[in-house]
């Protein structure tokens, strides 16, 4: 009993040793999950705080880096050709284009240790893949996704951070962490957000939709005008049965209209073999076999024209009494002209930037490059990035849309010629008070990231991604080192502001009178005088005076203020047409103010561009509602000085195509207008002298101007040579009056493929009319482009012996074209002596979308925190560094080269 009470007392007492055993056991779980809470906390903690040290550090890292660029401008304040660069360091090897510099033992600038940033740390090691992720190096593989660098790229050395900073040589124990770095020319490359156009602007370049039919206030034909059928017998055993040709009649009269097509045949006897004509006007053409004139005119005047039609008997000859009714056609330019002028780059030809092999050197011969993307890849990838450009119904990302049909729409809208007449991929977006912005894009504004991926998904060659970039900025303006320019002109002049000279421009529904449209509401008289410094005089149309008397025609007069030596000042807020003219023409390049043609040099090229540019609008007859009449621009440069004030011995004269006409030809000519040279035998055509009649798709085309007093054998405005007296005008005016704009390319670069996708495709020759042939010899080919983009970049980076060096302004484009043309001449792929319209192809395609005063620049930083091991006794031991938290960044940047203003940036964090 005892014994069992007993029992019983043990088993009570185990019971409550288990109750507290059970207690024990449950709060050392509880203790065990805190501590185990607390240590996961601590450790996120612990990460936070890494990661956070390692963004400091890397912010820092990018700090020094572009402090290091900016005081680099700081200590250089005068721009040379030896400084207009960041300096490259340490040795650049030529296979790897687009970068600057990097951190490296060797460039003491860059305070990089002895220690390889490929060197393994506790597993954390920069592999070359991982440095070339951006692919801003050619890839060493064409195809795949494999980024590794081609063997020549040395990885950038560790800059070790220790708490007061980047030190070369620390103690062990004083580092908390290092940082490498590379720095790559973003502004030499194809900037993705702008540059490119789709393949249908190849060499068969589409016909462009027919024009409505414009109202003329005269009664014309509306479909091909005047067809006269010619009597005509081939297969005659006796074809000039003896005697030479006639014409019946012999006087022929014929009205047409600008904008309609026409055919002329001209009723002759006797079976002629050839036909002749000794003037035609624009847009006509004769056909030396059976007489036929055909073509589309566009200059509104009044001819008289000598027919002449053979045989093996003799000749004959007609008159053609011709007159050209209704408003000049040309004033719209066509979209063809559009892409071919290269006024920006999102008209570069990108099948022009080879694929394979990877490595492009600036001496690299043309015809060992290859692998060109196929139209089908670059169709692709601007129209996934373009693909409401061209007002697709149902186009998306997903499914770009480029159908031929909106071909026009495309080159209308990058150019702003589309409501609301803006030019939306020249000007870089800027936020306006309201939040919004002035700008807008319907284009993705992508990252390096965001590229890297769409080419994964669209597939083109990996090896384009070197010359892709995503980032570029320009400040507008002229060098402000040209001498003596003091900071007198902010911007450079729009040039067109030159639509405010027409004084009765004609709006018709449909494309007459679109293009960049700017100033077309403006009022004319208190802008004409601001702009240009010109007032309008009214004509005397005194009878019987018209072909002697300079005064019967309204002229132009200069009021702005003429000093002693006949030079205009660079005076006031804004300066005028002229004297931008003067100063660009005579101080900027070093010519003498009071040389002896000066000031009839000035207003000779200022009244030539007028007329290039002002398509015959300017109709000043004043009789009775004429439709002709000079279109002439006449200017008195002395309307402030009145003792030669009103003295038409003084005056000067533009150049239109009616000044290449003999006056007893062309009836609206006035005799006392020159011509553009000394009076040719026989007279001039229009086979060697282009006349545009429409607005300036770039600056570069302002060499169309042509003047008696003029150097070049066709008395053109020079783009083409070193020692230009007109180069600096390259300079000084343009076609955006954006204050900064973006997707320029840096004239530096040393990636010529992407030169030859900004030239090829350029127009060589002008053909004057609305809608051109599909004459791919018009046009630069790939070939020729991409021996003068090569040309261009041993140029530049003195890569063969005797070359000029980097570009300093827009002004040595006209040194790039004369480079560009003999590369080509001594290639056999131009033939010598190579025409002058010819020559400038280079500077009107490079000139507008060209700078070298920007440095856009594409900042690659990897920083890590961490420290030594206890064990470590020298810095060189990189695996004895513990790595705690990494962080890296991609910063686009641009630096103003003359005052080292930062005119944008991006950071891009890299997930990796």
């Amino acid at each position: 009993m005892n014994k069992f009470l007993h029992s019983r007392y043990v088993e009570s007492k185990g019971a409550a040793l288990i109750i507290v055993l059970a207690f024990v056991v449950l709060a050392t779980a509880l203790s065990l999950t805190y501590f185990t809470r607390a240590t996961t906390d601590r450790q996120l903690a612990h990460t936070s705080n890494n990661d956070t040290s390692a963004d400091l550090l890397a912010r820092s890292a990018l700090d020094i880096t572009v402090g290091d660029l900016k005081q680099e401008i700081a200590n250089n304040p005068t721009v040379t050709q030896a400084n207009i660069q960041p300096s490259r360091y340490p040795t650049i090897p030529d296979d790897n284009p687009n970068l600057v510099r990097y951190s490296s033992r060797n460039a003491a600038a860059s305070r990089a240790s002895n220690v390889s940033s490929t060197a393994p740390s506790n597993g954390r090691s920069i592999s070359l893949a991982r440095w070339n992720s951006h692919y801003l190096i050619p890839p060493a593989s064409a195809t795949g996704t494999d980024s590794t660098p081609v063997n020549s790229f040395v990885p950038p050395d560790w800059v070790l951070v220790t708490g007061q900073g980047p030190t070369i040589a620390p103690a062990l124990t004083a580092v908390i962490g290092r940082y490498a770095f590379a720095v790559y020319n973003e502004g030499g490359l194809m900037d993705m957000n702008l540059g490119g156009f789709p393949m249908y602007a190849s060499l068969d370049l589409p016909g462009r939709p027919t024009r409505p039919i414009r109202r003329l206030p005269t009664k014309v034909p509306v479909e091909e005008s005047e067809i006269m059928l010619a009597a005509f017998t081939p297969n005659d055993p006796d074809p000039c049965e003896g005697n030479a040709p006639k014409f019946t009649p012999t006087v022929t009269n014929v009205t047409l209209a600008t904008g309609v097509p026409c055919s002329l045949l001209f009723n002759t006897n006797h079976n002629p073999t050839n036909f002749s004509a000794n003037f035609l006007p624009q847009g006509l053409s004769i056909n030396a076999t059976n007489g036929n004139i055909t073509g589309t005119p566009t200059s509104p005047a009044q001819y008289i024209i000598t027919l002449t039609a053979s045989n093996t008997c003799g000749s004959g000859t007609g008159t053609l009494n011709l007159t050209i009714s209704g408003f000049p056609i040309a004033d719209s330019t066509p979209w063809p002209i559009n892409l071919a002028r290269k006024g920006t780059v999102a008209f570069a030809d990108l099948t022009s930037l080879p694929s394979t092999p990877t490595t492009i050197t600036p001496t690299t011969p043309v015809g060992d490059m290859g692998g060109f993307p196929s139209t089908t890849s670059i169709d692709r990838l601007v129209g996934w990035r373009n693909y409401t450009t061209t007002q697709q119904s149902g186009a998306s990302f997903d499914t770009p849309s480029f159908l031929l049909a909106s071909a026009d729409n495309y080159a209308r809208y990058f150019l702003g010629i589309t409501p609301p007449f803006t030019t939306p991929f020249t000007g870089v977006p800027q936020m306006t008070p309201a939040g919004g912005t002035q700008s807008r894009t319907d284009q993705a504004m992508m990252t390096r990231q965001e590229l890297i991926r769409l080419q994964r998904q669209i597939g083109f060659p990996q090896s384009l991604l070197q010359y892709f970039g995503t980032f570029s900025r320009e400040r507008n303006r002229p060098a402000p080192d040209w001498p003596q320019l003091a900071g007198k002109l902010s911007g450079r002049w729009d040039m067109n502001n030159l639509q405010i000279m027409i004084p009765q421009p004609w709006f018709y529904p449909g494309n007459h009178g679109q293009g960049h449209a700017y100033g077309k509401q403006r009022a004319l008289n208190n802008d004409v005088a601001t702009l240009f410094g010109l007032v309008w005089v009214a004509g005397t149309f005194a009878d019987g005076t018209r072909y002697t008397d300079p005064n019967y025609y309204g002229h132009w007069k200069y009021v702005g203020k003429l000093k002693d030596d006949n030079t205009i000042p660079l005076q006031g807020a804004s300066l005028d047409f002229f004297q931008i003219i003067d100063y660009a023409t005579n101080q900027a390049v070093g010519l003498p103010p009071n040389s002896p043609n000066h000031l009839r040099n000035t207003f000779a090229i200022g009244a030539s561009i007028v007329d290039q540019y002002d398509t015959d609008d300017l109709h000043d007859s004043g009789v009775g509602g004429s439709e002709t009449g000079n279109t002439i621009t006449i200017i008195d440069p002395y309307g402030n000085d009145p003792s030669r004030v009103g003295n038409p011995a003084n005056y000067v004269y533009g150049t239109e195509l009616m000044s290449m006409g003999d006056p007893t030809v062309v009836l609206d000519r006035p005799p006392f207008a020159p011509y553009p040279a000394p009076v040719p035998t026989p007279l001039p055509t229009q086979a060697n002298y282009a006349q545009l009649n429409r607005r300036f798709e770039n600056v570069g085309e302002f060499g169309y101007a042509s003047s008696p007093v003029f150097n070049l054998p066709n008395r053109v405005l020079d783009f083409a040579s070193a020692g230009s007296s007109e180069r600096a005008l390259l300079d000084f005016f343009t076609y955006s009056a954006a204050g900064n704009r973006a997707g320029i390319v840096n004239l530096n670069t040393r990636n010529g493929p992407v030169l030859a996708s900004i030239i090829r495709g350029a127009w060589l020759r002008d053909q004057g009319t609305e809608n051109p042939p599909p004459d791919a010899t018009y046009l630069v080919s790939q070939t020729e482009a991409l021996a003068a983009g090569q040309a261009i970049v041993q140029e530049t980076t003195n890569a063969v012996a005797g070359s000029g060096g980097p570009v300093v302004n827009r002004g040595d484009v006209a040194r790039l074209a004369a480079v560009a043309t003999n590369k080509l001449v001594e290639a056999g792929l131009w033939t010598a002596p190579v025409a002058d319209e010819k020559k400038q192809t280079i500077a009107r395609a490079l000139a507008e979308v060209g700078q070298a005063r920007t440095w856009n620049l594409m900042i690659d930083v990897i920083a890590q925190t961490g420290r030594y091991s206890p064990d470590a006794t020298a810095i060189t031991q990189a695996d004895k560094f513990i790595v705690q938290g990494e962080k890296r960044y991609w910063l686009h940047i641009a630096l103003d080269r003359d005052d080292g203003k930062v005119l944008g940036s991006q950071l891009e964090e890299v997930v990796e």
